[in-house]
């Protein structure tokens, strides 16, 4: 037989040996998840360029399921403020996406880390608003439009460099 059960015990070791180390699965993860969020934005920005807002700001809107694919697309209603925030926050959140880094003994390093994935994902969150707020205001909701941009400028720390 193809796989006998020497063969099988033969790829089974293989297997094992190249398996990916938990460090780096999650690695690879953040990676995709980072970039799969950055497709969706340009996704978004086509959809708008192209003339189809409600489409763009349905993609924007769509919440993903905990193993990554996305739930039906059923875009929350625009006056559910929570909802919105709440997809446009998981958004940003895999945007700023960092890969893991290594146990550090240095608390100031870790310090000095936090600020600065602290810094990526306001930025990431004003990067997301703005693209709720020029979709929304192509479609002609101009009360939600400024609701996003005045949101993108409240972002602590944007554009400020520190």
């Amino acid at each position: 037989p193809l796989l006998s059960s020497t063969n099988a015990t033969a790829i089974a070791t293989d297997t094992n040996a190249s398996a990916p180390s938990i460090a780096k699965t999650n690695m690879i993860r953040s990676m995709s998840l980072r970039r799969r969020a950055t497709v969706k934005l340009y996704a978004c920005e086509a959809l708008c360029c192209m003339g189809d807002p409600t489409a763009a700001l349905e993609m924007l809107l769509t919440e993903k399921n905990s193993d990554g694919t996305t739930k039906d697309p059923q875009m929350p209603p625009a006056n559910d403020l929570s909802k919105v925030n709440h997809s446009l926050e998981e958004l940003a959140k895999d945007l700023s996406l960092a890969p893991p880094t290594p146990p550090q003994t240095e608390t100031l390093k870790n310090q000095s880390q936090d600020k600065t994935q602290d810094r990526v994902h306001k930025n990431a969150l004003a990067t997301v608003h703005v693209a709720a707020s020029a979709i929304n205001a192509t479609i002609g909701n101009l009360e939600n439009a400024e609701r996003h941009a005045i949101s993108a400028l409240n972002t602590n720390d944007v554009g400020s460099g520190t």
